[in-house]
């Protein structure tokens, strides 16, 4: 029988003798009235009466202590989420005092990301009176893209010296718990809109000390190494701000063969898929 069983055993026994006593002492004080029973018949059913109801009083403290104590043997997660793997198993002694955690209880509707964002980014989000209100959309390690949108939800507060970024948490609805804690992802969020602005492939950007060159095609076929102001990478692809016009061919492999206006002969480029790696 547990604690809890005799606890209640007890009290219900206390319960039990107590109504036999009140029982008696209310059939008691009219015969008393009535001079059918001495005052000490009085004075000793009051007295039994009292002394049993303190005894239910400490069954019933009894019952909640049991109550009390069968609770700590029943660990509640003060959070919603989805638990890990147990750490230890049936019959380890555990108790405030243990070492290692039972488990690792993590809250993954929504669930976060953590983004580092560059100083540069994070200047001209605030500037433009974002103020991190973007609409997020988060692309996973297959390349596919999370069906919910994210939002920030909150933003360091110091910039990392080492690296000159900053750290941002993003939130994304995740019914089913699809996403789980450690997966990596990449947070895209369209910050403004540029139009009318060529793409290049990234491998026809060659960087030199600090600068941007694309070797053009002329239309008689030669090499023009033309200086470009580069904005940012979309994909696999770099917007040029200055130095390409739409419509112009720029070489995109054998780079480090061409010179400046020598003669090369003009294929299409065939744009490899996103599960191939490229040659050269």
């Amino acid at each position: 029988m547990t604690a809890l069983e005799q606890a209640e055993a007890g009290l219900a026994e206390a319960r039990s003798r107590w109504e036999n006593a009140k029982t008696h002492l209310d059939r008691v004080r009219p015969l008393a009235e009535q001079h059918a029973v001495s005052t000490r018949d009085v004075d000793e059913a009051t007295s039994s009466e009292g002394a049993l109801r303190a005894l239910l009083e400490g069954a019933k403290a009894a019952k909640r202590k049991a109550e009390i104590d069968l609770g700590f043997t029943r660990i509640v997660s003060p959070i919603n989420g989805i638990a890990g793997m147990a750490k230890v198993q049936v019959g380890n002694l555990v108790g405030p005092g243990s070492a290692e955690a039972l488990t690792t209880v993590s809250t993954v509707d929504p669930i976060k990301v953590n983004v580092p964002m560059s100083e540069q980014e994070y200047l001209r989000d605030m500037r433009n009176g974002k103020n991190g209100k973007a609409v997020l959309e988060l692309i996973l390690a297959d390349g596919s893209i999370h069906p919910h949108k994210g939002r920030f939800a909150f933003v360091d507060r110091q910039v990392e010296a080492g690296t000159g970024t900053i750290n941002v948490a993003a939130l994304f609805p995740n019914p089913g718990n699809f996403l789980r804690p450690g997966q990596f992802a990449r947070v895209r969020a369209r910050t403004s809109v540029l139009r009318n602005v060529p793409l290049v492939p990234q491998r026809a950007v060659m960087e030199v000390q600090g600068s941007y060159e694309v070797a053009v095609v002329t239309a008689d076929n030669k090499i023009d190494v033309a200086p470009v102001k580069v904005d940012r990478r979309v994909d696999d692809l770099w917007a040029i701000r200055e130095g390409v016009k739409a419509g112009q061919k720029v070489v995109v492999e054998g780079l480090q063969k061409v010179r400046q206006g020598s003669p090369v002969a003009v294929r299409p480029y065939r744009q490899p898929p996103r599960d191939e790696k490229p040659q050269g």
